[in-house]
């Protein structure tokens, strides 16, 4: 999904299309859902991917939440890398 987000938001911009940067937020919403259950905290398919693109997010579209999320992220990679929280 980080992948598919990422692709949207840059075509969003690239080809002036509205209808393409909300499917890229859509993705970045269905990835918040998913942080808590993220195993994998690899830059593709994982946390580290999930992160990328709500910070991609959150500089283009501006909401906070892309940028809250992304520090929730951003504790569930430490707490699931045995770091302190």
């Amino acid at each position: 999904m980080p992948g598919l987000g990422q692709t949207l938001l840059h075509a969003s911009t690239v080809l002036d299309d509205a209808s393409l940067g909300a499917l890229a937020r859509e993705a970045g919403d269905a990835c918040v859902a998913r942080i808590p259950w993220l195993s994998s905290l690899g830059q593709c398919c994982g946390a580290a991917g999930v992160g990328d693109h709500l910070l991609n997010l959150a500089v283009a579209e501006r909401p906070e939440r892309y940028r809250d999320a992304a520090s929730d992220l951003a504790t569930h990679l430490l707490l699931r890398s045995a770091g302190p929280p």
